[in-house]
């Protein structure tokens, strides 16, 4: 069974629209409320219907319970896919509006990165029960063949450079010493609970690169204003190290 959420505390009536927020990846639906109220400020504005949806395989919404669910075969996780996932959402609109008999209420589908590109999605899929999608900071075109997978770290890397200049060239003579650090130097630099095998080096250097190198760009998502900047504070770590391992 599907998890959601419904506001209707400003609900007016018949004519007035539902807002439906869509679920993605995460803890569910009480994580996706909590940074989400410029949803219900909308609600107030338009006297409009607020649900929020979980999406299948997250939170409460395990179509075979915690352990079941995640079997790796067609008839379990193979349910999980983004076709299931609008199909679940389209349901629950209607249901929703069957519920508040409102059949005429234009449907506003809202999300925020996946949760915006499944908003798109079910407009373009469902346009006979969704009338408009609102999809923020939504990676639409982030598709093989349809954009390059590198975007999102030139943006990154631009704002790094901008807001500490010389930075990026720090940061990778910083990955160029962890790439060439061998298995004692990784386990005295991380103080590892037991030190790396030698054997084990590929896959924790691996792991460490994907690790810092999707945090690192992941500041630039908030590194305004200027003065309690992210990126600056790492910059500065990074170009004390000179380098060195202790960069990260």
């Amino acid at each position: 069974r599907q998890r959601y959420l419904v506001n209707d505390t400003w609900f007016g009536g018949r004519s007035s629209p539902i807002l439906f927020y869509c679920g993605a990846e995460g803890a569910g639906v009480p994580s996706i409320f909590e940074h989400s109220g410029y949803v219900l400020a909308l609600a107030k504005e338009l006297k409009a219907l607020v649900v929020f949806g979980e999406m299948r395989f997250f939170g409460d919404s395990m179509p075979f319970g915690e352990d079941e669910s995640f079997r790796p075969d067609p008839t379990h996780l193979g349910l999980l896919s983004v076709e299931q996932a609008l199909a679940d959402d389209a349901s629950l609109i209607l249901k929703m509006k069957e519920r508040y008999d409102t059949p005429g209420s234009p449907v506003v589908a809202l999300g925020g990165s996946l949760a915006g590109t499944l908003a798109y999605m079910l407009r373009q899929k469902y346009p006979h029960v969704v009338s408009m999608a609102l999809a923020s900071s939504a990676p639409i075109l982030g598709y093989p063949d349809l954009t390059s997978p590198f975007g999102w770290y030139r943006v990154a890397t631009h704002t790094y450079e901008s807001q500490a200049p010389g930075c990026p060239a720090a940061v990778r003579r910083a990955f160029s010493t962890l790439l060439a650090a061998g298995a004692p130097q990784l386990s005295r630099a991380y103080n590892a609970c037991t030190p790396i095998r030698p054997t084990q080096l590929p896959r924790v250097v691996g792991w460490l690169v994907a690790t810092l190198t999707g945090s690192l760009a992941a500041r630039a998502e908030s590194a305004y204003p200027l003065a309690r900047s992210p990126v600056v504070e790492a910059c500065a770590t990074v170009a004390a190290a000179s380098g060195s391992l202790s960069a990260f």
